[in-house]
């Protein structure tokens, strides 16, 4: 009985470190990725009543200034772009359950207007800093007054 459960708690501590590396070796790549002007891509959600927001899922991209959100890698015609700059951020906070319940727990949300309209743009916290560079690139190329 007591080799059993030793294999159990192994077992469960292996699977632990396992999901721990691939997170970090995941996020490496993007960072490189990004840093290397290359296309980024994460887990992430568009929601709101815009016709570029859709139902949650997904895969956000960040290209430079530009952000775009796809149902999957493999289906770029499910491509829809996010007009950053005509977005206003009010503000970054972490998920509820009342954002959407499929949102994962320990992700960020960016509230965005656009115009009347709320938008949400929510991915894992530690990818939320590509969107806000997204965000961020599109100030710096938008012309100025």
């Amino acid at each position: 009985m007591g080799d059993v459960l030793w294999l159990i708690l192994a077992s469960v501590i292996g699977g632990a470190l396992g999901a721990w590396a691939y997170a970090r070796v995941r996020l490496r790549r993007a960072a490189r990725a990004f840093e290397g002007g290359r296309p980024t891509t994460f887990a992430g959600f568009v929601l709101g009543s815009r016709p570029y927001c859709r139902a949650a899922g997904g895969l956000l991209v960040v290209e430079g200034d530009a952000l775009s959100h796809v149902v999957d890698r493999g289906m770029p015609g499910t491509r829809r772009d996010i007009p950053v700059s005509q977005l206003t951020v009010v503000r970054a906070r972490p998920a509820t359950r009342a954002d959407d319940r499929d949102m994962p727990p320990g992700w960020t949300v960016l509230e965005c207007r656009d115009g009347d309209e709320q938008v949400l743009i929510a991915c894992d916290r530690r990818e939320m800093r590509f969107v806000q560079h997204a965000f961020l690139r599109a100030l710096d190329a938008s012309p100025r007054d």
